[in-house]
């Protein structure tokens, strides 16, 4: 990690800020799929499973558990610092709109896309788009299926349907 990736300063721009936090993301997820094994099943990395962990004793996950620690400290007061631009600007008010994507995500891809009148189509923009944007786009899609499956489950189960696996 680099300097500039390792603390945002005063005055960091959005792009800045979301870059930030997504280096710290995917560094807690490498921690936790790479040198600990953990997939996706493992769930987020709430204080209830990092207690799990560490009842394990084992030295490998003790070894690794105040990076994730000092990594989500990190993501938090990113993630506040995210929040409070998120409303103050209208393309990502227009981009919060999405059922199941969140202020992080919409952030991101504006920061990541900046102008979008420099992509003359949709299919310039996924190949010459960032790293960061496919990564986060793909993430938006899982996020938004999940929360519409659920939508959908609870829109029969209120219409007296049962069964449907949407």
């Amino acid at each position: 990690m680099t300097k500039e990736e390792s603390q945002p300063s005063g005055t960091s721009t959005l792009m800045d800020i979301s870059g930030f936090r997504a280096v710290r993301t995917k560094g807690r997820t490498t921690v936790s799929r790479e040198h600990l094994g953990l997939q996706d099943a493992f769930g987020k990395f709430t204080s209830k499973n990092q207690e799990w962990l560490h009842s394990l004793q084992l030295d490998p996950i003790e070894s690794y558990l105040p990076i994730i620690q000092s990594l989500d400290v990190q993501i938090g007061k990113l993630s506040k610092e995210l929040e409070t631009m998120a409303p103050q600007d209208e393309d990502v008010r227009l981009l919060m709109t999405i059922a199941g994507v969140g202020y992080y995500s919409d952030l991101l891809v504006k920061s990541e896309i900046g102008d979008i009148s420099r992509f003359p189509d949709g299919e310039k923009l996924s190949k010459e788009g960032s790293r960061w944007l496919r990564w986060i786009m793909v993430e938006c899609v899982h996020t938004h299926l999940k929360w519409r499956r659920k939508l959908n489950r609870h829109f029969l189960c209120a219409c007296g349907h049962s069964g449907a696996d949407s």
